[in-house]
């Protein structure tokens, strides 16, 4: 098997090149950070992986391919496959491995879609596929900025699925129904921005009358009291309000630690970290993926 992943929607990551540059909101607690300091990878530098490059193609002592039939493969967790500064060999010879490997599904999330529509209008996507090329939405500035790349893409290449991954989503978003997929998370991490019940539930309710499938993958380090998201521990409740690990959304945004006449309990919010947080919203799971033809 390739590599290892905690990504649910996936069953493999591959880095051909590793290494990243922010680019927006959602990058401010980017979980990457950490992994290119340990290996050394220093802030705007983007290196080409000297054992996984060419992972989609690489066979086992008994010939078969390390990654087998049917793999969900994520490239780039640790970069971003469409960055402007890689190499356009490199990105020419990782299109040619997605090209060949037609038996696998690589689902290609990224903030710079107007780089793959600029890639496909010079060079063209191979006829493969096995693409789906998603974009990270976590605020609605964002959301009108890198939708319509993936719409005119998908106007183009008639095999095309797109999607949006709303994590970390920030705000409450409004997406289109052009759509084939969407995937909502919160933040997690020591320095996570909480995710609004409302901004999770209303998103799902709208993929839900377009019959877009959603694909809910956590609260992430803030999980809210509100009804529809799980039992609540309530021994959990009073150790995260005495430790003031918890806030509140009014108007005005999200507030930490304070007391107000008008919070309820049913209102608040409490960081408990992803693993105790879940990822249920109204009672249920939503663990939904795209129809492949």
């Amino acid at each position: 098997m390739g590599e290892k992943t905690g990504i649910e929607y996936v069953d493999s990551t591959w880095n051909p090149w590793i290494g990243c540059t922010p680019v927006s909101e959602g990058c401010e607690n980017c979980y990457a950070r950490r992994i290119w300091k340990q290996l050394g990878i220093k802030p705007g530098e983007i290196r080409k992986s000297k054992t996984k490059f060419d992972m989609p193609v690489k066979l086992r002592r008994d010939g078969e391919y390390v990654l087998p039939s049917g793999t969900w493969v994520f490239p780039g967790s640790i970069t971003d496959f469409w960055h402007p500064d890689v190499p356009h060999e490199w990105r020419h010879d990782a299109m040619l491995m997605i090209a060949h490997r037609t038996d696998l599904v690589f689902v290609i999330v990224t903030k710079r879609p107007e780089f793959a529509l600029e890639y496909h209008e010079k060079y063209g996507f191979p006829d493969s596929g096995n693409i789906i090329l998603m974009a990270t939405t976590e605020n609605q500035k964002q959301a009108g900025i890198r939708i319509p790349p993936l719409i005119e893409l998908k106007e183009r290449i008639d095999w095309l699925q797109i999607g949006v991954s709303a994590e970390p989503l920030l705000e409450c978003l409004a997406i289109t129904s052009q759509l084939d997929w969407c995937i909502i998370g919160g933040e997690s991490g020591p320095n996570a921005r909480p995710m609004s019940y409302y901004w999770a539930s209303d998103l799902i309710q709208y993929c839900q009358n377009y019959s877009i499938p959603v694909f809910f993958k956590q609260w992430g380090a803030w999980k809210p009291m509100h009804q529809g998201t799980g039992y609540v521990d309530h021994n959990l409740f009073m150790q995260r309000v005495e430790k003031k690990e918890w806030g509140y959304f009014d108007h005005k945004g999200f507030h930490t630690n304070e007391s107000s006449m008008f919070c309820s309990v049913e209102e608040m919010y409490l960081k408990v970290g992803k693993k105790k947080s879940g990822k249920t919203i109204h009672d249920r799971e939503y663990r939904e993926l795209p129809e492949r033809s």
